[in-house]
């Protein structure tokens, strides 16, 4: 997926999504929603992400007015060993599943919903905050140690 998707455009309301399998960098979130000056602009959005502090789990994400509030929905099925992907209706866990060949399942989606947003200038401080390639793809091969604001995963089996 890309991060173009996108619903209504234009002035008045308005709705988009932004998509992207790349993992974010949880400081320069951190930054920059604590600077988002748009935020007037946009009255509520929800979704998940991930970022690559923990490539395990699945954030989901919720702002209502001016406070954006996070809880950890799971972990991606990418990061579970594939012996566990089995289901008691013989199809795996990733069926059915847009699957990148470098992320899995793993991705950024957040839709949001406001009157006359600034798309361009929203989509391009998110894409501020993700890792680049390279980055991306070495927080795969393990758990990164970038600064992390988000809750911690706490698991009780081994995945």
């Amino acid at each position: 997926m890309s991060n173009t998707d996108s619903g209504i455009k234009g002035g008045g309301s308005s709705s988009f999504i932004y998509s992207t399998p790349r993992p974010f960098n949880a400081e320069k979130l951190e930054v920059f929603i604590d600077e988002i000056r748009d935020w007037e602009s946009i009255h509520h959005s929800e979704g998940f992400f991930w970022v690559g502090n923990d490539h395990r789990i699945a954030y989901q994400w919720n702002h209502s007015k001016e406070k954006v509030t996070f809880a950890i929905l799971g972990v991606w099925i990418a990061s579970v060993a594939e012996s566990k992907w089995a289901r008691s209706d013989e199809h795996s866990l990733d069926h059915g599943i847009d699957w990148d060949p470098v992320f899995g399942d793993r991705e950024q989606r957040i839709e949001f919903f406001g009157e006359s947003m600034d798309e361009d200038k929203i989509r391009a401080g998110f894409d501020s905050c993700l890792l680049n390639e390279i980055e991306g793809e070495r927080c795969i091969q393990s758990i990164g140690n970038l600064p992390d604001i988000f809750p911690p995963l706490k698991l009780k089996c081994d995945y």
